[in-house]
């Protein structure tokens, strides 16, 4: 028996063991689940809208949709984690109201067919994200 081979394979065995037991994600339940996604989708989304108000060179809508977009990946990272508690979410959630509520206003004030169609982008992830925190989500605009 060569034991220099055996220790070396031990040693690889436990740390591959450890190194799942450290990777392995918490068992998240359906409505976490939700939470998460809807809000990836409202980071994905808000992404898409700052790079959009970007290209249209609209300044006033691109800093509320970037800001939207800072908070949104917050939001979502700490969805993500599964370790913030729900104060800290409550509190990332709020800045995100906030944001959003920004850009919604920007946007229903323009009154074009083009920023109800901004709007669209994020209004459904929105909804979905206020909804599985327990809010009662803003009504849903004329678009």
């Amino acid at each position: 028996m060569d034991l220099p081979r055996t220790l070396t394979s031990a040693t690889a065995a436990s740390l591959l063991a450890l190194a799942a037991c450290t990777t392995t994600p918490q068992t998240r339940n359906p409505a976490q689940l939700q939470l998460s996604d809807s809000a990836r989708a409202l980071y994905e989304n808000a992404r898409v809208l700052a790079e959009r108000a970007d290209a249209e060179k609209t300044p006033g809508l691109s800093a509320d949709a970037h800001e939207l977009e800072r908070r949104a990946y917050d939001f979502n990272a700490a969805v993500a984690s599964g370790r913030a508690s729900d104060n800290e979410l409550r509190a990332d959630f709020d800045q995100v109201r906030g944001s959003y509520q920004r850009v919604h206003d920007a946007l229903e004030h323009s009154n074009t067919a083009q920023a109800r169609s901004e709007l669209d982008l994020v209004n459904r992830p929105y909804r979905d994200v206020a909804s599985r925190m327990g809010e009662s989500p803003p009504p849903a605009s004329g678009s």
